[in-house]
């Protein structure tokens, strides 16, 4: 089982029985909606997490969601986050993780400022921000983190992202419904 990896600019495999497990991990995301790609992402990063290890999990606050399409259909921040949670609980029954979930906001996020932090997980439209906090990390005299990237749900072999499943298309999708069934 393995997931590409991108450092320094280029695409490594990160595999999980050659490169383990460890002790500090997160991911990150609005989680709206909690969909296939949203929960592929969070179990990978419950994966990458070493028994007795934390999972550090950012969830999009509501103030970085001002401007996203169809934002009056984002679900609350308070929703978002327990959604997150209550998946990684039955990704993990037993409980062997310590999962820390809490907002992303105009704050640099845990993975660029804890410098214990080994793993991001992340998908690969995001990979450019990746590598953004990987810079700040460098700056602050910390270790890279290792990228386990995960592929998008959706999207075609070639990467073609334009059928992707995405939290915007399912609001929009409410939208339209909404419309309809206004009198």
């Amino acid at each position: 089982s393995s997931s590409s990896s991108s450092s320094s600019n280029h695409a490594v495999e990160y595999d999980f029985e050659r490169d383990g497990v460890m002790e500090s991990v997160s991911v990150g995301g609005t989680f709206d909606r909690l969909h296939a790609g949203h929960r592929l992402l969070l179990a990978v990063a419950m994966r990458a997490v070493a028994p007795g290890g934390t999972l550090y999990v950012g969830v999009t606050s509501s103030e970085l969601l001002a401007n996203k399409s169809f934002g009056e259909y984002v679900e609350s921040y308070e929703v978002r986050a327990a959604s997150a949670k209550a998946f990684l609980a039955a990704c993990d029954p037993s409980g062997t993780v310590d999962v820390r979930v809490g907002p992303l906001d105009k704050n640099p996020p845990l993975a660029a400022t804890v410098s214990e932090m080994r793993g991001l997980v992340i998908s690969k439209e995001t990979i450019a921000g990746a590598e953004a906090l990987n810079d700040m990390r460098a700056s602050a005299g910390f270790d890279a983190l290792r990228f386990i990237v995960v592929d998008l749900v959706g999207a075609s072999p070639d990467g073609d992202a334009r059928d992707k499943l995405s939290s915007t298309k399912l609001r929009e999708r409410d939208a339209q419904r909404a419309s309809r069934e206004r009198p």
